[in-house]
This record gives structure tokens, sequence and C-alpha cells, in this order.
């Protein structure tokens, strides 16, 4: 899958989040919400500017981190009774295709990168 592609997977989750954190109190909107459609909305951004950018790998590490860390807000959204297991069950995964997929944009580098430094 190309990274364009992971965007718009991952453009699609961070709406699918919106439309959940919505209809929370002010109270967890702030506290869960706005820390979990930041760590998801960052993941965008940083796969935006992979594409353009020869800084690609540093974008890429960086979406994956944020992907987990939208992984854990959204653990603690279901543990806090937020999230119902369907959408919940949905989103992770969604968020876990979307990172094994970054894993694998990331896995020919890595390697590269292994074999240049035993040359």
């Amino acid at each position: 899958m190309s990274v364009k592609k992971l965007y718009q997977q991952s453009e699609s989750v961070s709406d699918h989040i919106f439309r959940i954190i919505q209809f929370w109190t002010p109270f967890t909107k702030q506290i869960i919400g706005a820390p979990l459609q930041l760590s998801i909305d960052k993941a965008c951004i940083y796969l935006i500017n992979s594409l353009d950018s020869h800084q690609k790998t540093s974008y890429l590490e960086k979406a994956y981190q944020n992907i987990t860390q939208t992984l854990v807000w959204l653990d603690k959204s279901r543990r806090r009774k937020l999230v119902n297991r369907r959408d919940y069950q949905h989103l992770y995964n969604d968020l876990n295709a979307i990172q094994d997929l970054i894993s694998q944009h990331l896995a020919p580098k890595k390697s590269n990168s292994k074999n240049k430094s035993k040359s």
C-alpha cells in the first residue's frame, strides 16, 4: 500500500474518532478526547509530510509513534466506557493495520542501512 493510501486510511480513522468524541461531555473531551484526536491527526500530518520529503523515514517513524499513542488513548476511552465495543474493535483493527503497513515501509530502509554499515 502506498503512503498516500495510508494517509487516506488514517484520515478515515481520524474522522471516525471525531464523530465519536463530539458526543462526549466537555470533561471527557478535554481529558481523553483531545489527546486521542491530536495523536491521530499528528499521524496523518506525518504521513502526508513523508510524501514530499527527503526525511521520509523520520516522518514515518513519527507517524508510527503517534499511532501507538492513539492506541493508548483509545484503550483508555474503552476502559472508561466512552467507546462502544464495535467502534473500539473497528478502530483498533484499522490502527494496527496502519502500523503494520508503516512498518513495511520502514523495514527496507532499516535493512538497507544495516547492509551499508556492514560494507
